[in-house]
This record gives C-alpha cells, structure tokens and sequence, in this order.
C-alpha cells in the first residue's frame, strides 16, 4: 500500500518520501480497518485501497495532501468519501442515458466533448490550465490528447490541418512579411512573385 502510493505520485512528478516506520504501522492500520468492513478478508481490503489510490490523481485536492500512508490513514473517511461520490456520478450518468433509451421520445444524455482545457486533459499532462496557456508546446500537447480521448470516447475530432512548431520570434518575423505584402505569403498572391533574398537578408523574396 505504501509502495502503490509512493510509485502513483513517483510518476506523476511529485514529491514521493521513502515510506517509514511510522507509515508502514498506519498502512497495516487502515488495512486491518478495511478489511473489517469487508469481513476480514485483508486482499480484497487491500484492493479497496489501491482503488482508491489509483483514483486519487483525478482528484486534485486529495493529490496535494496525501503525500504518504501516514495521512491517507488519518485521512481516510474523506477520501474515501470523495471516491464514493465520483463513483456514484459516474453510475448516475450511465443510469440516465439507459432511462433516456427506455423511454418513447428519449433525450439523449449530454456526453462531455474533451477541449484542450478541461479537467482531464490537464490531469493526463499532469498540468495546470495557466501552464498550458503559456507554453506554446504544452498547448499543441493539450489539443493532441484532446482529440485522443474523443477519438476514444466515439466523439468527432475536428480537422485542423497541420501545425507545425513556429517560434514565437519566427511568427513575428512572418506576420511582417505578411503585412508586407498584402497580407499573403502564398505564391501567386497579388504583387508577390518569388525572387532573391530582400536587402535585410531576411530570406523574404523582393518585391518585382
């Protein structure tokens, strides 16, 4: 159980303390506690509990606190508490979408369309909302597990063409030769024929 949580944390980056002594006594004291709510069966305790490890990285709140077996024992009733409900609103979903097939004229339950910036993109990359918003490549990384998880969830996938990684000081550099020249820089565009690097050496071909 110690382990389980040390290597969940581990991976996702974060602070992850070598379990001590003290830790291994409240893991083996919230195991015997589980597994007397499961009539002393301490494996399937033990499953409870890396469920509800597993679960925690979904969960923000209880991923900044828990940082060790100490605290998920003293802990415990909330966590477990708060993995019930997200448990119970899954099944409430599922639950409504059945009821709306039954029915003569069924509304269709509203299924989530994932963007770049919901909860769980942000939780795959492991980032927060004003990260990505900053960091031109964290933003192509949101919109690519974006459509990942839609493509996964049966949903349709907008086509946004190619897009290649410009630097910032690049795209100023183009936005220039754009306005340059009338706002295009397709061949063909009216007074841009292709032509010998311009007198700044910029690489942008000279006016005819």
């Amino acid at each position: 159980m110690a382990d389980a949580l040390k290597g969940m944390r581990s991976k996702l980056g974060l602070p992850a303390p070598e379990p001590t002594a003290r830790d291994l006594r409240h893991a083996s004291r919230l195991l015997d506690r589980v597994a007397a709510e499961h009539g002393g069966d301490r494996a399937q305790a033990l499953g409870a509990v890396l469920d509800v490890i597993g679960w925690m990285p979904r969960n923000r709140f209880w991923l900044r606190r828990i940082l060790n077996a100490r605290l998920l024992d003293s802990q415990w009733r909330g966590i477990l508490n708060d993995f019930a409900v997200d448990r119970l609103g899954a099944g409430d979903v599922r639950d409504e979408a059945r009821a709306g097939d039954a029915g003569a004229a069924p509304a269709q339950a509203k299924r989530h369309r994932h963007t770049w910036m919901c909860r769980h993109v942000l939780d795959r990359l492991g980032a927060t909302g004003e990260a990505v918003s900053a960091d031109d490549a964290l933003t192509r990384r949101a919109f690519a597990v974006a459509d990942e998880l839609n493509r996964r969830d049966g949903l349709p996938v907008l086509d946004r063409g190619p897009q290649p990684a410009v630097p910032d000081v690049e795209r100023h550099r183009l936005d220039e030769a754009r306005r340059a020249h009338g706002g295009s820089m397709f061949a063909g565009a009216a007074g841009y024929v292709p032509g010998p690097a311009g007198p700044a050496g910029d690489g942008i071909g000279a006016e005819p």
